[in-house]
C-alpha cells in the first residue's frame, strides 16, 4: 500500500470546509473592524476639517476686528499728539487753500447783509414817518 491511499480522503475534505470556513469568518470579521475603524477616522477627520474651518473663520475675524483696531488707535494716537502739539494751529494747517477765500467772500457778504438791513431800517423809519404825516394830516382834515 502506497502512503496516499492509507489516508482516507473524505475525512479531510470534511475537515478542510470548516477551517476554510472559519478562516473566512475570521477574515471577514476582521475586515469588518477595519471598515468601521476606518469609518470612524473618516468621521474624526471630518469633524478636524470642520474644526478648523471654524478656526479659519474665528482666525478672519480677529484678523478684521485686530485691524480695525489698529486704524482706531492710530487715529487716537494721531489726535492725542496733534492736541498735545502746541505749535499747532488748526486754521493754520486747515488743508482746504480755498478757505481763505471762502472766508473773505463770508466777510463781503455779511459787511453787504449788514449795510442792506441798515438801509431797511432807515427806509422802514422813513415809511413810518410818512404815515405818521399823513395820519395826522388826514386827522387835521377832520377837524
Amino acid at each position: 500500500m502506497s502512503s496516499s491511499s492509507s489516508r482516507p480522503v473524505t475525512p479531510q475534505n470534511r475537515i478542510s470546509r470548516p477551517i476554510t470556513s472559519y478562516a473566512l469568518e475570521q477574515e471577514l470579521e476582521q475586515i469588518t473592524q477595519i471598515n468601521q475603524t476606518l469609518d470612524q477616522f473618516l468621521g474624526t477627520i471630518e469633524k478636524i476639517n470642520g474644526d478648523l474651518n471654524q478656526i479659519n473663520t474665528g482666525a478672519t475675524n480677529s484678523l478684521i476686528l485686530m485691524n480695525k483696531w489698529i486704524d482706531i488707535i492710530s487715529r487716537a494716537d494721531f489726535t492725542l499728539s496733534t492736541m498735545n502739539n502746541n505749535g499747532w494751529n488748526f486754521e493754520g494747517d486747515n488743508e482746504d487753500y480755498g478757505s481763505d477765500d471762502l472766508t473773505m467772500e463770508e466777510k463781503e457778504l455779511s459787511n453787504r447783509l449788514r449795510i442792506i438791513e441798515q438801509e431797511n431800517v432807515s427806509i422802514s423809519k422813513k415809511i413810518e414817518n410818512i404815515a405818521k404825516e399823513k395820519n395826522s394830516r388826514m386827522n387835521r382834515r377832520k377837524m
